[in-house]
């Protein structure tokens, strides 16, 4: 049996060099400490694309001041991106 996963890597757009978080928790925790904002604001989706057995999203998040992409994947773990 195919195992399924979904991985969320979220970037933030708005600090020099643009880190990544790995999840939501990881965001949120970011969101916090650096930006001093709770984790309440509008996305809107850029790509959606749907293969055999998977979904692939990219979002885009702002919350104050601060910009963030959220690179959503969904499906088999064999064809889940790096």
């Amino acid at each position: 049996m195919t195992e399924k996963i979904e991985v969320r890597v979220f970037k933030c757009n708005s600090c020099d060099g643009e880190p990544e978080f790995d999840g939501a928790k990881e965001i949120i925790e970011h969101l916090k400490e650096v930006h001093k904002l709770e984790a309440k604001g509008t996305r809107q989706m850029q790509m959606h694309m749907r293969g055999s057995g998977f979904h692939r999203y990219i979002w885009e998040w702002e919350i104050g001041e601060v910009k963030l992409t959220e690179f959503v994947y969904r499906g088999v773990k064999a064809h889940a991106p790096k």
